[in-house]
């Protein structure tokens, strides 16, 4: 349902200009999106994910599912790194909160 709405789109930091990263929420509904933006090259990226958005705290332990590869990372803290591909170009990531 995040995807299917025009007015809830937030953009956040990535330190690499060829990575846009974007988040889309609606109520538990949270979908975060890092796009590729070169399509010869690969890019990384640390993503500034957007932990009071997500009801997340500072040193909150969550899992971010990568919904193209049916990936999950664990992460913690603020800061997520991403490695894009020119033939994968984007990763659509939905939060997992660690009981």
């Amino acid at each position: 349902p995040a995807l299917q709405e025009l007015t809830n789109l937030r953009f956040h930091d990535a330190d690499d200009e060829n990575v846009l990263f974007y988040s889309k929420v609606l109520g538990e509904d949270v979908v975060l999106v890092a796009v590729n933006l070169d399509p010869y090259n690969t890019h990384a990226a640390h993503l500034e994910l957007p932990l009071e958005e997500l009801g997340l705290s500072e040193d909150g332990e969550y899992v971010l599912e990568e919904l193209i590869s049916d990936r999950e990372v664990p992460g913690r803290g603020r800061r997520f790194w991403v490695q894009i591909q020119p033939e994968s170009p984007a990763e659509i990531l939905r939060v997992k909160k660690r009981d």
